[in-house]
This record gives structure tokens, sequence and C-alpha cells, in this order.
């Protein structure tokens, strides 16, 4: 049914309205969304009073078609994370249609305004040559994202508070086009990125977003001010926290729990990279009632693991999933390319790809090699961390192992030091992930048997066998062997060295267990 309110309505007190229908609000009356909490509705808003949307709150349209205007004013209040200084950055986004809101009225006296213009966009020059000053007095445009920094005034550390309103300007609603542009050959380089805005008065849910927009690559960065200055006093673009929508995201900084979810909040702007130039479309349908807050996504645990590298102020972190409906190639859902901003950065190589985010296929419970690229712009001691490990990946020990040094280096025990010389290393390592030997089902291997005469070994089992694989100690494959069902397997390795060997035996119903043996 239709709503017409003709008193004020306060949702933190009345709880959140979903409705069907219209929705009317009487002059001189204030709709007030707190934060929190949200309107969602399927059908036109006349506002004759006024509507306000605070922080984390959300206003919801969920039909294309449907109108949202009036004689009232429309409001959005936004927070930032902590501001440090008056030249740090927040990215901004309008959720008003309006051609009158100035950069100015949303942050007045700031230290810098500026746009990305994608079409002179050189990223191999630092700072971007696509960043364009602008002044206090130019205008938002729907679906743009505009950096903003804090007021010339600001001292001390705290939030920063901004509104969004613009006479009786109405808040954005349907379908929102704006235009991405390729400088080089789209998925293919690094040219091309584009920095864009959540158009609304709630979170979107880039998902559906990736899923309606075929030309843009499935990720987005968001900016953080974490990274601090570098030794020229400049923003380092490390800063940026990346999500792609199949495996997941990395953090900007240690420590911080800066992270970027599935969902990107009202007012909010962001990078992708563009794969063909034309109008990307922000819709009704992708925009959602909850999760417009910093909040890390609560969704299910993948199989996903996530490494950093250290050094003299350098924190630099990629992200490896092994994930259903991933390839081993470039794939545009699961996959995020490398800003390669850091000064050092850990990166994964995929064709001619540098990426901070890897979607894997699945993995399948055997060893599985990832390698693994450094860049140094100036030499110095680092450092590679295992931060976190998600979903059965826990099941699996991580070793890192240094090409160069010849060494292996299980991360679960602790991070890697190391050593580099300024240099792009695209071989020197690789991250090898290993199922664990089995420990409580032990019991239930107590009849395997593996015979060895030299060098001619036989795997006998009380279970049917489904594969068998060797590695040397480097975690190097040997040869492979598909046991078929069969619960006795030869294998001819009398040619080996005497050496110690890793087999690694998957029996059909899918259970592993490693073990030791003297060649």
């Amino acid at each position: 049914p239709n709503v017409d309110l003709q008193n004020d309505f306060d949702l933190s007190v009345s709880g959140n309205l979903v409705m069907t229908g219209n929705l009317s609000v009487a002059s001189g009356k204030m709709l007030d969304i707190k934060d929190g909490k949200y309107l969602k509705t399927d059908g036109n808003i006349t506002n004759n009073g006024n509507i306000i949307v605070r922080n984390q709150g959300s206003l919801v349209q969920t039909t294309d078609g449907t109108n949202i205007g009036g004689s009232g004013t429309f409001g959005m209040e936004k927070t930032t994370l902590q501001i440090n200084h008056f030249y740090d950055y927040a990215y901004w986004s309008s959720p008003l249609n309006s051609s009158t809101l100035t950069f100015g009225d949303v942050v007045s006296n700031a230290w810098r305004y500026y746009i990305f213009d994608a079409t002179i966009q050189d990223p191999s020059v630092y700072p971007n040559t696509g960043w364009t000053q602008q002044t206090s007095s130019d205008t938002f445009t729907a679906g743009q994202g505009v950096a903003i920094s804090a007021p010339e005034s600001w001292s001390g550390t705290g939030i920063l508070s901004v509104s969004f309103q613009k006479g009786n300007d109405p808040f954005n609603n349907g379908q929102i086009q704006t235009l991405v542009y390729i400088i080089g050959t789209g998925a293919q380089d690094g040219n091309d990125w584009n920095l864009l805005g959540n158009p609304y008065p709630s979170a979107i849910d880039f998902n559906a977003f990736a899923s309606d927009n075929t030309n843009v690559q499935g990720a987005y960065y968001l900016w953080t001010n974490c990274a601090g200055l570098d030794a020229q006093g400049r923003h380092q673009q490390a800063g940026y926290t990346v999500y792609s929508v199949g495996t997941g995201a990395t953090a900007a900084c240690s420590g911080t729990g800066s992270a970027a979810t599935r969902y990107i909040a009202s007012g909010q702007g962001f990078f992708i990279e563009a794969n063909a130039q034309g109008n990307v479309t922000f819709k009704n349908s992708q925009r959602v009632v909850a999760n417009n807050s910093n909040f890390l996504n609560r969704s299910p645990e993948k199989d996903r693991a996530w490494i950093s590298l250290t050094g003299a102020q350098i924190f630099s972190q990629v992200l490896v999933g092994f994930i259903p409906g991933a390839t081993d190639q470039y794939d545009r859902l699961y996959d995020a390319r490398h800003m390669e901003a850091s000064p050092a950065y850990l990166y994964f190589m995929t064709g001619n790809n540098k990426l901070a985010i890897s979607g894997l296929a699945q993995w399948d419970g055997m060893e599985r090699m990832v390698p693994l690229g450094f860049k140094a712009s100036t030499p110095g001691n680092y450092e590679i961390h295992l931060d976190s490990i998600q979903g059965v990946l826990r099941q699996a020990d991580v070793f890192l192992k240094d090409n160069d040094l010849n060494l292996l280096h299980d991360l679960n025990n602790g991070e890697y030091r190391f050593y580099s010389t300024q240099g792009d290393f695209s071989t020197r390592f690789e991250l090898i992930f290993r199922p664990h030997a089995l420990t409580s089902d032990d019991h239930l291997m107590d009849g395997l048997v593996i015979g060895n005469s030299g060098g001619i070994f036989m795997v006998y089992s009380p279970y049917p066998l489904d594969e068998i694989r060797v590695m040397d100690m480097w975690g190097r494959e040997i040869t492979r062997v598909d046991a078929d069902g069969k619960k006795g397997v030869r294998l001819d390795l009398h040619v080996l060295a005497p050496q110690a060997l890793i087999f690694q035996i998957r029996l059909l119903d899918g259970r592993m267990i490693n073990r030791k043996v003297i060649r």
C-alpha cells in the first residue's frame, strides 16, 4: 500500500521501513533515516518535506523507472575514516541528481580537489597524468568519483563529516550511465583506469555491478590514507585495498583492518579497470539496504591465503584463492591487476599480467605451486609473511621457495627474511601449498606399505588408490601415477640418485596421506 507521512518519522524509533507502493512526505515534515537504518520501496517517492539519510543509513528504490522528487529537500550525511592531515584525501561521489552541487558545497576550503581524466592517463608517470586539479566551484557528475582532501585548516586527527544537499535536487534513482575509457588494449595492459562513484544514497553490490557491466574488470580499488607519505612527501599509491568478485580482497596496510568488501558504500568513489570503451550502467537492482559501512563482509570462507611484504616503510599484500569457477588463466571476475605503484611489492604473474589478486582453479587437495614475483625500487631488507588463511587451505602447509637461494621456508612457522637488490624478479619465489600428513586418520592407513628394492617402489594400500605423486624435498614433482582404484601400484625410480622423497597419496574417497621415504 501507499504510505503518506503526515508527521515526522524517525527510523531509529520505528525501525526499518519496507514497503510496496508509493511514499509521500508532507510539507514541513521529516523522514529521518538514521545511521544503520533503511527505507526500501518499489514505488515512487514524493517529498514535500525533508528526507535526510545519515552516514550508514540507506534509501533504496528497487525498481528502475520509478520516480523521486517533490518540493522538499533531500540530504545525505557521511563521515570518513580517520583523517590525519590536511593533505589526506577521500574519494567522494554524489548521491544527488544535481548539475549544480559543487565540490566546495561538500568540503569547503579543501587543500586540493582532483578528478581523474582517463583520456590522458599515464600510469608510468608518478603521479599519474590523469589526475587533474579542480576548483571548489567545479561540479559533481553522477557516477564519477572525485578526490577531495581535508580542509586547509585541518589539524590533529579525527573524522571529517560532510553533507550532500543542494536546494530541492533529489537523490539519484534508476539507471545512471557514465563512460569508461581505455587508452591501451583493455584487459591486456595497465593503462585503462577509471575513477567511478556510487551514485545512490545506499550501498551497491559490486558483484552485481560487475555482472551487469562486462566492459570492466571484476575488481575495484578503494583508496585509504594508511600508507602515509613517501620520502618525497607524496602519497603512496600502495594505499589501495583491492576487491575481486570471485576471490576477495587485499588489505591496504598492515594491521589497519582497512579492506574493501563486496559492497561499496554511499558517497564512495572507487577505481575500476576498463577492458572496453563504452558506458557502464548503475541500476536500482545493484542497490542494497545494508552493508553501508566499513565493516568487513561476513561471507562464507573461501579457500584463499593473504601474503604480505614488509620492509622499511613498505607494506604490500597479495591474495591467492582457489575458487570454483576460476581458471589458472586470466579471469575477469577473479583476478585483479597490480597498480605497480608501491616502492616494493609482491605480485602474481599470469600471462603478461601482474596481479594483486589471483583466483585459480579449485584446489584438488594435491600440492600446488604458484609463482610469486617481487619488485623493489631500492635495495634493502624485506620480509614475507603469511597473514591469513581460510577454507581448506587451513589443512595445508604453506611454503615459500626462494629460487635464487634454493631455500624452502615454512610460512606457517613465521616470516621469511631476505635481502634484495633493486630490480624486478618475476621468478624469484614460489608459493607451495602442500596438504598436511594425516594425523587423526592415520590409524585407517596402518596397512599402507611402501616397499623399495633398488629404486623400484611398490605402494600397497588396504583402500582403493586414486593418485600417487612423488616429489623431492624442494617440492618439485618427479612423477605422478593414476592408480585407477587399484590397491597396489609399482613405480620405477631407479634412475634417481639416493635422496629423501615425499610420496603424496590420495585415496579414491579423497583422503590424503604424505609419507617420507628414502631412495
